[in-house]
């Protein structure tokens, strides 16, 4: 900071923001590039993680070359015994890993909505950028998540490799993860709530990936928002077909303005809208209904630019 205000010093109009903003575009991705490229030079509490990732990302690319590997072989990748034996001093756990995957899938599903087979691979930079992205997301809560996934055979008492409703009220209620919890400032009675969020199959079971993903919809804005937009989908597939792909006011207002979906909404930490306003607002060609590209993407950015502003 000193050394950008005295070199700026004489410059006229140009805010320390600016300058500040420059700065960092200049220097970031370069600092961030030498973190990955070297990781034991970074911030130790990434250092054995990115290590890790380099490591199970070099065992594939020997074999494939080309600087890219399969999401999909990377994510089995993590069940060798080396590297499950290396996870927990690199502080990931197996739910992390599904989540941080899902969470790529995702995005290169988005980016590949035309293609009648999805390529999935991905490169180092992509990986690291994802996994640092969720760790960041769940800072405070990934000593939670361990003792879950620690405990979740426990609570798991049919042995279903799930929790159903009085299993996973059980787990929550444990006194140790509800101090864990408590000392992140978090209520363990909100996160009892996201349960049926959660059981996105209304099988009344949820997995432990899908517990870690309930917490990434309480911290992570772009992950709440992705899903919200999925249960939105749902909904709007079951009386999507009856109109030829396109909602009217009143079917909006009929799909999406009910309780149930506005309580899972809640859940996931989002804002609920005045569907009535709404409406008008996605409606960008004035044609009267919606077709869902106006809805998804219109969700999204309201639900992302609604998160800024708490």
């Amino acid at each position: 900071v000193k050394i950008i205000t005295q070199d700026e010093k004489d410059t006229e109009d140009v805010s320390f923001a600016d300058l500040l903003d420059e700065f960092l575009l200049t220097h970031m991705q370069e600092a961030y590039d030498n973190l990955v490229k070297s990781p034991r030079q970074g911030d130790n509490e990434f250092v054995q993680l990115l290590g890790l990732l380099e490591r199970v990302f070099s065992d594939l690319e020997k074999r494939n070359g080309g600087g890219v590997v399969s999401l999909r072989q990377y994510r089995q990748h993590f069940d060798h015994p080396s590297i499950k034996a290396d996870m927990p001093k690199s502080r990931i756990t197996v739910a992390e890993v599904c989540v941080f995957y899902s969470i790529l899938w995702q995005q290169i599903s988005e980016q590949q909505t035309d293609a009648i087979f999805i390529n999935d691979e991905v490169n180092l930079e992509e990986i690291c950028s994802c996994v640092l992205k969720m760790k960041e997301a769940l800072r405070g809560f990934d000593r939670a998540i361990a003792y879950i996934e620690r405990s979740f055979d426990e609570y798991d008492l049919d042995h279903s490799g799930t929790l159903d409703r009085e299993e996973f009220q059980a787990l929550v209620e444990e006194p140790t993860l509800v101090r864990k919890l408590q000392t992140v400032g978090f209520d363990t009675e909100e996160f009892a709530k996201i349960f049926q969020v959660l059981d996105e199959e209304g099988m009344g079971q949820v997995s432990m990936e899908q517990v870690a993903e309930g917490f990434m919809c309480i911290r992570d804005s772009s992950f709440a928002a992705r899903r919200g937009v999925k249960l939105l989908q749902r909904h709007y597939q079951k009386i999507g077909g009856k109109s030829k792909g396109n909602l009217n006011k009143e079917q909006v207002l009929a799909t999406f303005d009910a309780p149930a979906v506005s309580e899972q909404l809640t859940s996931m930490n989002l804002t609920v809208p005045d569907w009535s306003t709404m409406f008008e607002e996605l409606d960008l060609d004035a044609s009267g209904d919606l077709d869902w590209e106006e809805i998804g993407d219109g969700m999204f950015t309201f639900w992302q630019n609604h998160w800024r502003l708490r």
